[in-house]
């Protein structure tokens, strides 16, 4: 069978002579003059190492000698199996609602866990068989494959974000050939054509395949041993270590403004006191050389021939040292992706026989390898679905913990602006005749219903790029298009003391006894809001907490990004007539190539003026080291009191030991991290700011558009990612206090609330 069918597109100027489909003499004459040219360097790079070793390392040649990968699933274990499929029928669940307490298999259980530990601890790969999958509907196939899976690895990561042209999370996928019906040309993946795969890792952790028919003829599955392919690059070649470990130029297809991200192919992981030394690959060769209707873009930097012959290279080794797993109807294939790479080899059907395969990506918190610091963003963006989060929140109040809910705590990372529920925005657009729409874009919201689903449909602000292709009116609302739309309902004095009040009851309800709020006047004034309306609803909203809801507060009026200096100036002098109510100026909204150096003159006035000051450092985004330096440096001349967010510090030792030095207080509110970060790598962060003795206040920043966490979901998060004991709990707290700005007399009652234990646990009395 020929390598390839599919026409090619014409590679951009300077592109070395290198395709898709790998040719083997262009590759050998590269390599010879390469070889000839000289100048190569002969050792690895600095700590990586000469050679690995363990289960990982093998040859396709020899492991069937000493490794049966195939778990042949018994009579017993098929009936529980069928029991299992039963048991989730009968709960009237959705799919999505698929786990291993859902689809129960009490004595399977432990064998498929002692496959995960072989995914992450063993060879890296496994092929379950046994699955009759012609007695059962397409649906209940799905159905047992990820009941199956779930008790492997419970995290699905999402592999599509449209279904049927609008969107959604779409974390089971076809894997079949595609081109007998439109044009091959038009399709950018090998995966949907009969074209042989060269080899590649996916997204994710693992990858798992399941088979519901195999092709007539040909597509055998291949996979060969990331670490045995680097041992040999590294006693042959170890010029191509370092070539793929420096960063290249990885073109995104979906990202018409962010033509490609720059990061390495190879990571390796040193030994620590709780994981072994490892190498990670993370490639796919399509993404440097193109394939199909989606050719090497001519807006990005050609590869060099160092990378070209780099890929060459992991291909011909992973070919030469590869396995075929023999993958027939009804076999699971599941492969640790970051340590295993595979491979298809070209395939035929008929009518009537026509492979088939259903694929899940996976991650399994309990043996997860730590994902690479350049993949952390895309590694959240697959895991963490909307479904995901609200499931994980279900999970976090499932736990009755008496404990959160009893601590009296304080808050400093909330915003007022943001406090608008889809109900009280659809109460006050009724009240103030105004239209419902989550951006300029959007088509008008007829029903509360649809409000409610338009909430639970908010994307991040840096993934609106993946919807391009879609309708504007489709594309989900981003974070600021929903935040800032859901100001129009803000208008009149009654308005700003209703969503203040929102708030202020929802905290009494989970004894927050002192905040301090958040709010944006820019935002409103633009609008035409009088400062009168605005500041006299927010204080009616204030005394009426304190007098009634025992909810202490004060004011940090914040300065938007996105506008200028000189608004922010403008502004501040304004706001002077209500100083009583305002104790710290802040700085939010868009942070993209807006440091805080650039309001440093109106922070030096405010500081001067007796202010305090803080401001944002989101996570996660390109020069945020470089902005909490700006804040926390002396040299910089703004030394901000509190920064917000900020969780990237951890990053940094130097950081940490800048804002510990100088006692300076972090605002963290873990559940907004969600969609840029893992949940491993959010609690290594903030476990890492704890260790180190920053003081902390958990927060819940704008629980609406965020599937309603607020500030006791986030502590629960918290406690959960870095195993917090309420001694720890109650000393977070109590850091907190410290770090507010709140008069003395309001500290010393609620630190003398803290010491007292009629919120503790019995067990901890």
């Amino acid at each position: 069978m020929s390598f390839t069918t599919t026409v090619t597109a014409a590679p951009p100027p300077g592109q070395p002579d290198i395709a898709y489909a790998p040719n083997y003499e262009n590759y050998q004459a590269r390599t010879a003059k390469r070889l000839k040219e000289g100048n190569l360097t002969t050792s690895v790079p600095d700590g990586f190492p000469k050679q690995l070793t363990g289960d990982l390392v093998w040859e396709g040649d020899s492991i069937g000698q000493h490794y049966d990968w195939t778990y042949k699933l018994s009579e017993d274990q098929l009936g529980e199996i069928d029991q299992a499929l039963h048991h989730f029928k009968g709960l009237g669940l959705p799919l999505g609602h698929i786990s291993a307490e859902t689809f129960p298999l009490p004595k399977l259980h432990p064998e498929l866990r002692k496959l995960s530990d072989e995914l992450h601890k063993g060879h890296g790969f496994f092929v379950i068989r046994g699955v009759n999958v012609d007695n059962y509907t397409r649906e209940e196939n799905a159905i047992i494959y990820v009941g199956i899976s779930s008790h492997i690895a419970s995290q699905r990561g999402r592999q599509d974000n449209k279904f049927n042209g609008k969107p959604a999370d779409v974390v089971l996928t076809h894997v079949k050939d595609l081109s007998a019906g439109q044009d091959k040309s038009a399709i950018g993946s090998p995966a949907y054509t009969t074209d042989r795969q060269v080899f590649h890792t996916d997204s994710g952790d693992i990858v798992s395949l399941f088979c519901l028919e195999t092709a007539l003829e040909g597509g055998a599955s291949r996979i060969a041993s990331t670490w045995r392919v680097y041992n040999e690059l590294a006693r042959t070649r170890p010029d191509l270590v370092h070539t793929l470990s420096q960063n290249w130029d990885v073109e995104n297809f979906a990202n018409p403004n962010k033509k490609f991200t720059s990061r390495p192919l190879l990571y390796h992981q040193k030994a620590t006191n709780t994981r072994p030394e490892r190498v990670a690959l993370q490639y796919a060769r399509r993404y440097f050389v193109g394939f199909g209707a989606l050719p090497r873009s001519h807006d990005i930097p050609p590869i060099t021939e160092a990378q070209a012959e780099a890929l060459d290279a992991l291909h011909f080794l992973g070919d030469k040292l590869s396995v075929s797993t023999n993958f027939a109807k009804g076999d699971m294939q599941f492969i640790n992706n970051l340590a295993v790479f595979h491979a298809r080899d070209a395939f035929t059907d008929s009518p009537t026989q026509q492979r088939h395969l259903l694929r899940l990506w996976l991650r399994d918190p309990e043996n997860a390898w730590e994902t690479p610091e350049p993949l952390l963003e895309r590694w959240a963006e697959l895991l963490l679905t909307s479904q995901e989060r609200q499931k994980l929140k279900e999970e976090l109040l499932a736990t009755n913990d008496d404990f959160i809910r009893q601590i009296p705590k304080v808050e400093m990372h909330i915003h007022i602006d943001g406090m608008v529920t889809p109900e009280l925005r659809w109460k006050l657009a009724q009240r103030n005749g105004s239209e419902v729409r989550m951006g300029n874009d959007k088509p008008v919201i007829k029903s509360l219903g649809d409000l409610k689903k338009a909430y639970a449909s908010v994307i991040s602000t840096s993934k609106r790029h993946q919807y391009q292709h879609l309708d504007p009116s489709l594309i989900p609302p981003t974070f600021f298009e929903a935040y800032y739309s859901s100001h129009d309902v803000l208008r009149t004095r009654q308005d700003f003391y209703d969503v203040a009040m929102a708030y202020f009851r929802g905290a009494s309800e989970m004894n927050v006894r002192y905040c301090e709020v958040f709010f944006d006047p820019q935002a409103h004034t633009s609008r035409g809001v009088s400062w009168e309306d605005m500041m006299g609803g927010l204080r009616d909203a204030q005394d009426e907490s304190a007098k009634t809801l025992n909810v202490k507060s004060a004011w940090i009026m914040c300065f938007l990004r996105d506008q200028s200096p000189e608004s922010a100036m403008e502004h501040y002098q304004a706001a002077l007539r209500y100083r009583d109510m305002i104790i710290g100026i802040g700085l939010d909204s868009n942070e993209h190539k807006r440091p805080p150096i650039l309001f440093k003159e109106v922070f030096q006035r405010a500081k001067k003026d007796g202010f305090r000051i803080t401001a944002h450092c989101d996570i996660g985004q390109q020069d945020t080291h470089q902005n909490i330096h700006q804040l926390i440096s002396p040299s910089e001349g703004i030394l901000t009191h509190r920064i917000d967010h900020g969780l990237n510090a951890a990053d940094k030792p130097e950081l940490v030991g800048l804002i510990t030095s100088q006692g300076i207080g972090m605002t963290i509110c873990p559940w907004a991290y969600l969609r840029r970060f893992n949940l491993e790598e959010t609690g290594r962060r903030l476990r890492t700011l704890i260790d180190a003795g920053v003081k902390i206040c958990i927060s819940s920043d704008d629980p609406p558009l965020m599937e309603g966490t607020w500030v006791m979901h986030n502590i629960l998060l918290a406690r959960k990612l870095c195993s917090l004991t309420e001694e720890d709990i109650v000393q977070m707290m109590k850091d907190a206090v410290e770090i507010s700005w709140a008069d003395q007399d309001v500290k010393t009652e609620i630190l003398a609330e803290l010491a007292e234990d009629s919120y503790r646990s019995a067990i901890e009395r």
